[in-house]
């Protein structure tokens, strides 16, 4: 705690003012917390000081407050091309990063507890930079490491507006930004130690090699040109929260045989009443932060289970209980980039759909995957928007959203430097959807079809995508549009990259 109360007044945090009759406070308060390493032990105790910013007036004490952060599809892309490139990687922390932004407005809080001025006590602290928990304080400090990086000639992605590059004299760097952290990815140190020497000149900060960003471990085996993208200790607390630590393993996240359903739902109050005191939506959210940023196997059985959240029953929760189980039985695994890839740097996406798979509305889902370097970047399965009258139908759609993905990827790529200078391959597994994205055949069969859903052959014509057949044997997007058996699923998650990290030495 002195060391926070020091750090903001060495940063002219505020002035010590008589509160004006026309203005409130807002409250203030202390915040704890112990940082912890990779291994789960604590390395530090930590304080923070913040405003209660819930006690904000909008168009009185803020404005805006929207401040991006980089995408996990943007990071998985940045350090796919670390391994395929042999880059080095280093992380930044920007300490007390918010006290850098400057407010516009008069904003005045209670003076901290513990630490209030003598003879000052019905004072209050006029804020004069942004302070953790008020509302325009990330973007206030989004807007200020957004000048500083262009100042030093850095370019600042379109597609994703928390990724900036510098090439200058055979010198590339990368910079992602979550908040207060980065993740800088380069080829010459020099002009790295350059970077950040400039930024520790302008910010307290702190680098480091890395190991730990934003939740993720990242194991970049250098001499093996491999990368790989995990967090045991997170599926490890997730089964220690859900008491599931010690359960029974199990080979696949959902079973074949079975489809959940709303029929499977309670329906009385006795029966409502009791499953009310099972943690179904926490658990759910828990398994779907670890489904959209390191498993992508687990991405279509969390999806489906989604779906039941505002009125579970036993089933779902057993399907949930399912998924702990297989993550318990594959808690080292996690994503793994290679550079020993024939053809580095090349997207190839798999498009999939299964048919009327949704038992209550008839709806398909959609599934894709795109892989760079040996592994999943980008992913998705999700239950479509509308009911399609024919498989061809279905996978049409789900062609047609892998195509706008693959318009965003293609554009990230270009602006940070790694150009295709061929089309990106699309594999399909449906030779009428195919041919419909070609030409308007089928016309019987597709007048019916949204507009918006032709995007796809535009894109052909202009040779983003080119879409190619595939056999339903090596459809890789098959993993995230329906269950499997063992041997298949085993198969596919290892075709996306979804291997057993190695241990440390």
């Amino acid at each position: 705690m002195d060391s926070e109360i020091q750090s903001l007044r060495s940063n002219n945090t505020w002035t010590l003012v008589e509160l004006p009759p026309s203005h409130s406070a807002i409250p203030s308060r202390w915040q704890y917390k112990a940082k912890r390493d990779k291994e789960g032990k604590i390395t530090r105790f930590k304080a923070r000081f913040v405003a209660k910013g819930f006690k904000q007036k909008y168009g009185v004490d803020y404005h805006e407050t929207y401040a991006p952060v980089v995408r996990y599809d943007s990071l998985r892309v940045i350090l796919a091309l670390t391994a395929s490139r042999d880059l080095q990687l280093l992380q930044i922390d920007v300490q007390t990063a918010f006290l850098y932004g400057e407010l516009d407005q008069k904003i005045y809080i209670k003076q901290p507890e513990g630490y209030v001025t003598p003879g000052h006590e019905h004072f209050v602290c006029l804020l004069h930079k942004g302070l953790y928990g008020l509302k325009q304080s990330s973007r206030l400090w989004y807007q200020k490491l957004q000048s500083s990086l262009i100042q030093l000639d850095f370019k600042q992605s379109e597609a994703d507006p928390c990724v900036y590059t510098r090439e200058t004299e055979g010198a590339f760097i990368i910079l992602a930004v979550w908040v207060d952290d980065g993740l800088l990815a380069f080829d010459d140190p020099t002009a790295a130690a350059t970077i950040i020497h400039h930024l520790q000149s302008e910010y307290k900060m702190t680098c480091s090699p890395a190991e730990h960003f934003v939740g993720l471990f990242i194991n970049h085996d250098r001499q093996n040109r491999k990368l790989y993208l995990s967090s045991p200790q997170y599926i490890e607390k997730v089964l220690t929260k859900f008491n599931m630590i010690e359960c029974n393993r199990i080979g696949t996240p959902s079973d074949k045989s079975t489809r959940l359903s709303t029929s499977m739902s309670p329906t009385t109050d006795i029966s409502k009443a009791a499953m009310s005191k099972i943690p179904y939506r926490e658990s759910v959210g828990s398994l779907m932060y670890a489904a959209i940023t390191f498993r992508p196997d687990i991405a279509h059985s969390v999806n489906q289970l989604a779906q039941f959240c505002e009125n579970p029953g036993e089933p779902h929760w057993k399907g949930v209980k399912r998924i702990l189980k297989y993550l318990s039985s594959t808690r080292r695994h996690g994503l793994c980039y290679s550079g020993q890839n024939t053809n580095p740097d090349t997207i190839v996406a798999f498009s999939d759909a299964d048919y009327a798979g949704d038992v209550d509305t008839r709806r398909s889902t959609s599934g894709f995957v795109f892989i760079l370097n040996g592994a999943a970047v980008t992913w998705s399965s999700r239950r479509q928007n509308c009911v399609a009258l024919s498989t061809m139908e279905s996978e049409y759609i789900a062609a047609s959203e892998t195509s706008r993905e693959a318009v965003w990827l293609r554009r990230l790529l270009d602006q940070i430097g790694i150009r295709q200078e061929r089309p990106i391959i699309l594999n399909c597994d449906n030779k009428s959807a195919i041919a419909l994205a070609h030409n308007p055949e089928h016309h019987t069969r597709s007048k019916h079809i949204d507009v918006r859903l032709h995007y796809i052959r535009e894109q052909v014509i202009k040779k983003t995508i080119e879409i190619n057949h595939v056999s339903s044997d090596d459809q890789l997007a098959d993993i995230l549009t329906k269950p499997l058996e063992e041997t298949r699923f085993a198969h596919l998650r290892a075709s996306i990259g979804v291997l057993e990290v190695p241990h440390r030495n």
